[in-house]
């Protein structure tokens, strides 16, 4: 019998076997998706309880308990975005991508749907270039599009917002850029805001969980692309790379 097919050894009664590193990845993204089904109906119980005490009792109610109403309504929407984006930021870091050819701009359509309300408080336009199809994940590429141009809205100025994705042929794959006409990032903060729960602002406009750009950069770096940022007084253009190869990773 050659040594390519011999049959691994079956571990013996009682023997301690210590689980790899892609048994303990997977327990901990299943972990974490209970853990967040189960923050997130706790959210959805008490908001729901809020509410109900608000129909009750708002003709009752102070300015200021009204005030404090809110408040808690605030903090309860913060804790859902964070745990949806902490489960979302574990899964396209653990998860393997399902590589397929995909429409880009039927994954940016995908992205922009659930962003309409926000994007018409921004009187925002997205405008994009013929798209082209490549090999990627879709799910994970809606994801990535969607960061981008939620991120675009956070940072919008006062003039109406206009998010540009574009895409260019380069050596080996792709590059995608999505532009805004935003506020512009600090220097400093080009590379910092691409790690989890960094922001580039006070936590009076960077109102959500700080992981976004983070999010994006696992995509791109799981598919074996680049990502990068270019900001200034008249918005910021984010770059990032899908090869046609596949990575090994």
């Amino acid at each position: 019998m050659s040594v390519g097919s011999a049959t691994p050894r079956q571990p013996r009664k009682g023997e301690h076997v210590t689980p790899d590193a892609t048994d303990r990845t997977s327990d901990l993204s299943a972990a974490l998706s209970v853990a967040a089904h189960d923050v997130t109906e706790a959210v959805r119980v008490v908001a729901g309880y809020l509410e109900l005490f608000e129909s009750e009792s708002s003709d009752a109610l102070s300015e200021g308990a009204q005030r404090y109403l809110g408040g808690a309504r605030d903090g309860l929407d913060h804790v859902d975005r964070l745990m949806s984006g902490v489960l979302t930021y574990v899964r396209v870091c653990v998860e393997e991508p399902e590589i397929e050819e995909i429409e880009l701009d039927r994954s940016l359509e995908d992205a922009v749907r659930p962003l309409r309300a926000d994007l018409d408080a921004r009187r925002a336009s997205i405008r994009a270039d013929d798209l082209p199809a490549l090999r990627a994940d879709a799910g994970r590429t809606r994801d990535l599009l969607r960061a981008l141009v939620s991120n675009a809205v956070t940072f919008a100025c006062d003039e109406p917002l206009v998010v540009h994705v574009a895409a260019e042929r380069e050596d080996g794959g792709w590059l995608i850029t999505v532009a805004d006409n935003g506020t512009g990032l600090p220097d400093d903060a080009r590379e910092r805001v691409l790690q989890p729960f960094e922001r580039a602002h006070s936590r009076s406009i960077a109102t959500g969980p700080g992981l976004g750009l983070a999010i994006a950069r696992c995509i791109v770096e799981r598919r074996g692309g680049r990502i990068w940022l270019d900001s200034s007084e008249s918005g910021t253009t984010v770059s990032f790379t899908v090869p046609d190869r596949e990575s090994a990773a």
